[in-house]
Formats: C-alpha cells, structure tokens, sequence
C-alpha cells in the first residue's frame, strides 16, 4: 500500500501542476483488472473483485479529497443484455454515485442512455442539496422531513448534485428511476 500510495501522490502532483487542463480523472478498472488477472464476469459489478475495490478507493482518497477532482466511473465492458434496475451495469453505475464517481466510460452505444438515466437526479436530493448550499451552517430537517441535512459534512454531496443536475436534469416527483430506464431501453441504442 505504501508504494501505491507514493505513486498515487506523485500522480496527483503532475495533476496538480496541470489543473486548469484536467477535467477528470478516469479510474481504469479493466486495465487493473489485467494487471492482477481476474475479470469480472458479465452478471457481475466492480464491487464485487474485493482487489479493485481496494485500488478504487485509494484513488478516491487521493483525487476527491475536498472536491479536487472528478473521478469517473469504469467502464463495462458486457453489452447485449437487458437493461433494468437489477442488470449489472445499472447496479455499478448506481454504486459508482454511491460511491462518488461521476460520469462513466462506456463502450457501446446502448449504454449511453441506461448510464444517463441514472444520473439524472431525484427531485428529493435535488432539494436536499439546495437546502444545504443555501443553509449558512447547521442542522435542519429536509425538506420532505425524512432526513437531516447538515451543512458543513453534507456540502460537498450537495455540490455535486446540483452539479449533476445541470449536466442531466432532475427527476420530478413520481417519475422514478426504473421509469427513465424503460424509456431509455424503449428508445434503444443512440
């Protein structure tokens, strides 16, 4: 780890010194993959290779730290299934959010639909992340009262979402995610 963690340091350092040019860094989850044999089968994520997983959040801590750098998402690299809230690449993109990626690489035209239908962002964050930014510090009840959204640990989610928003819109109530998924299969490839 601490050879990964030098290297990762000096890489951000070259980063670092052409910010203005970066506009993310992509995490190369095949690649790495290669390097330490394995793959992951088509029915499966990312997240499931405990050894990628590691490296994925060494990069994270390295690039994300306080909002440094966006981190994309992997590629996946099966196409030709179905794509539904249960298929594999729905469930990575959905983890890669979780997760603080943002974007993904995709390799097939019938990606590009599914992966941006899961960024589109619900209407409750969307809300919650306006409440935050807009909070001068704190804690306060959500807006649909389910939650608490604290200004100072929550700022940066809040950040991104908004973020998000403005590159693939918001969900409006009632309208959800596997709604967007079927109008995306029904359209097909771009």
């Amino acid at each position: 780890h601490n050879r990964r963690a030098c290297s990762l340091a000096y890489l951000r350092s070259v980063l670092d010194a052409a910010r203005t040019r970066v506009i993310a860094v992509r995490f190369g989850s095949t690649d790495l993959s290669g390097l330490v044999g394995v793959r992951r089968g088509h029915d499966r994520t990312l997240y499931d290779l405990p050894v990628i997983v590691d490296a994925l959040v060494a990069v994270l801590n390295t690039f994300t730290i306080e909002g440094a750098y966006t981190v994309s998402g992997p590629v996946f690299e099966y196409y030709g299934s179905e794509i539904c809230r249960a298929s594999p690449l729905i469930r990575e993109t959905l983890s890669d959010l979780t997760n603080g990626l943002t974007g993904k690489t995709i390799i097939h035209p019938t990606h590009a639909l599914p992966v941006d239908a899961c960024h589109v962002v619900a209407a409750e964050d969307f809300r919650d992340a306006q409440q935050i930014v807009s909070s001068s510090g704190g804690v306060s009840a959500s807006p649909a009262r389910n939650k608490m959204n604290e200004a100072g640990p929550h700022r940066l989610w809040a950040t991104r979402i908004l973020e998000r928003a403005r590159w693939f819109g918001v969900r409006h109530d009632g309208c959800d995610l596997d709604q967007l998924l079927r109008a995306a299969a029904a359209a097909g490839p771009i």
